[in-house]
């Protein structure tokens, strides 16, 4: 019933959102241009206008823009094929549906192979074509870009093939969101187009149904919230491509980092860096909720109450996308005047440890599922359950902890949020991640800075 409500919800979205207009140039009141690609049911293109050398490499881009490209390179666009896990989800993918599972991968990690109908296998290693491909979603697909797609990805097994885009490479203009760009440049024209300041440039990869699932539908959660959709309120680029003053951050910094690279990597620690700043705000905690306040004084030898809520401050669910492979938790820890532990719920010894799933904790995550087996790939999918801190909404619960009878003075109560990219469990999912194992040690763990709350309580 709630998949169908939720598909539901999907398809009204989609036709509301349909009626914004992105087709005509604001400046000249003509089309947006674009070349037009086809393909069957099993992905492989009949006919397409674009080449793959009509995309330029980004060290094209470089020598004008090198803070932009810089940060580029950190971002999960860049490395959308080259993590293991990526890597070992495609091979399977391709194993248990031949092209039709290549063409499913690529048509969003890496969209320039899957609008010209090539594959990775005929690039000539060291070639130009093998440099673009290989630079993913990289500087020139986005803008080339010239009209937004307002549908979801909706795949099945009569076809896993579904993404739209309108782009226009190969004709020496690049779109952005600058209003009045700078018209003396001799390497391309710039052309203004407000589709770069509109959250929906991230259809169709960011709202994902398979099978009737709803797998991965950040772009869904966004748009439920009237006070997004209708006024385009907290776009995406407003959080994932900040203004520092001077330009917008192109790392579009979400959870993940570079598991091939340990944490303290210089280029993790600005990862890390910008995505603590982003998560600074994700989520606010409080010691009450809807029936009762946490007391300032409890008694030895007695079991203390602990009200407790939390509410979700983003523009989506927490965790969202690939929120299969993810977790958010509460760790909450109950201590004596001497700092030692009492009670403890949500908390590990180290980042490959795994939570323990009971009715103490508070956890956050969702569960890709085919028939009884819990899977970690999304062609996998036949359903979802769907456990994730749900946008705008105040999660409550209640705690409770014995206070023993030897405990003087005071206790501190002190609890946050945490959420990791990764769970630990992935690794032990598939016998072709045994090489990889010593990646759980560059899992980071990231704790959001306003879910931090702690209060001392007074013993009689």
């Amino acid at each position: 019933m709630y998949i169908n409500f939720f598909l539901f919800f999907i398809i009204s979205c989609n036709d509301n959102i349909k009626k914004n207009n992105s087709v005509l140039d604001e400046s000249s009141n003509e089309p947006w241009p674009f070349k037009i690609y086809e393909f069957d049911s099993d992905g492989n293109i009949i006919n397409s206008e674009i080449d793959i050398l009509d995309f330029q490499p980004s060290r094209d881009c470089q020598a004008c823009h090198p803070n932009h490209v810089e940060e580029w390179k950190l971002s999960s666009h860049y490395r959308s094929t080259n993590s293991q896990m990526f890597k070992i989800a495609f091979e399977n993918a391709k194993e248990s549906h031949f092209d039709e599972g290549d063409r499913f991968c690529v048509q969003c990690h890496s969209p320039k192979l899957f609008v010209t109908g090539l594959y990775e296998s005929e690039l000539e290693e060291g070639s130009l074509a093998s440099e673009i491909a290989n630079e993913n979603i990289g500087c020139d697909f986005c803008h080339t870009q010239t009209r937004l797609n307002f549908n979801s990805l909706i795949v099945n097994d009569y076809s896993l093939i579904d993404a739209e885009y309108y782009n226009n490479p190969g004709e020496g203009i690049k779109y952005g969101s600058t209003v009045d760009p700078d018209t003396n440049n001799s390497f391309h024209k710039s052309v203004y187009n407000s589709i770069y300041k509109d959250s929906r440039t991230c259809l169709p990869c960011h709202n994902m149904i398979i099978r009737d699932a709803p797998v991965h539908m950040t772009m869904a959660e966004w748009a439920s919230d009237p006070f997004n959709d209708m006024a385009d309120n907290r776009s995406c680029q407003s959080c994932h491509m900040s203004y520092n003053g001077e330009y917008h951050s192109h790392m579009f910094s979400g959870i993940d980092i570079d598991l091939t690279q340990p944490l303290d990597h210089e280029d993790n620690q600005k990862r890390i860096a910008s995505i603590t700043s982003l998560l600074d705000s994700a989520a606010i905690s409080y010691f009450n909720n809807s029936e009762d306040s946490i007391k300032s004084y409890a008694h030895s030898n007695d079991t203390l109450q602990i009200p407790f809520s939390i509410q979700n401050k983003t523009a989506h669910n927490i965790p969202t996308g690939t929120s299969e492979l993810r977790e958010a938790w509460i760790e909450l820890v109950v201590y004596n005047k001497n700092n030692e532990p009492i009670c403890e719920f949500g908390t590990i010894e180290s980042n490959k440890d795994f939570l323990k799933y009971n009715n103490h904790n508070i956890i956050f995550t969702s569960w890709l599922k085919n028939g009884q087996d819990t899977v970690y790939s999304s062609i996998e999918a036949y359903d979802i359950i769907n456990n994730s801190l749900k946008i705008n909404e105040t999660f409550e619960w209640n705690y409770s902890c014995y206070i023993p009878e030897h405990i003087q003075d005071s206790i501190i109560v002190k609890s946050r949020m945490r959420i990791r990219p990764v769970k630990p469990q992935l690794f032990y999912s598939d016998p072709a991640f045994n090489e990889y194992f010593h990646l759980l040690d560059n899992i980071p763990i990231f704790d959001i800075e306003q879910s931090k709350i702690e209060k001392t309580i007074f013993i009689h």
